[in-house]
């Protein structure tokens, strides 16, 4: 009930936010718990319980490793939706040559931005060319 669900994604805000309360109420009946007072009890009974449909991974020390492999998994499934749409969206800084000094300039105004920046404004100050490159 309380424990980590692997290999499942966050849902999403669907509609007005319930309180702990019936949250708690949910999982009960999913868990089809009658009288958890009663069974509370019994610390074994109510582990096993509440613990029913639960897969527990180990707990990885090396987070490097652990950042690596998400990073993959996201690329993965950048991939695939872009296979999906038949396009490959790309990013701002991926089709604008850098300058020596690291700037980028805009393909509109040329004004002259880190990487940071050229994202945002470009995004809002040359909509068409974003649309004709394929920028996310």
């Amino acid at each position: 009930m309380f424990s980590y669900y692997p290999h499942i994604k966050r849902p999403r805000n669907h509609g007005i936010r319930k309180r702990w309360e019936d949250k708690i109420s949910d999982d009960m009946g999913k868990l089809e718990i009658r009288n958890w007072r009663r069974q509370t009890l019994d610390r074994k009974q109510w582990r096993q319980l509440i613990n029913k449909n639960t897969h527990y991974q180990p707990v990885s020390l090396d987070i490097t490793t652990v950042v690596q492999q998400l990073k993959q998994q996201a690329q993965i499934r950048q991939q695939a939706m872009a296979t999906k749409v038949s396009c490959i969206r790309r990013k701002v800084t991926e089709v604008i040559s850098r300058n020596v000094d690291g700037t980028y300039a805009c393909p509109v105004c040329n004004k002259m931005f880190k990487a940071q920046g050229i994202t945002n404004h470009v995004k809002s100050c040359s909509k068409v060319w974003c649309q004709q490159n394929n920028i996310k």
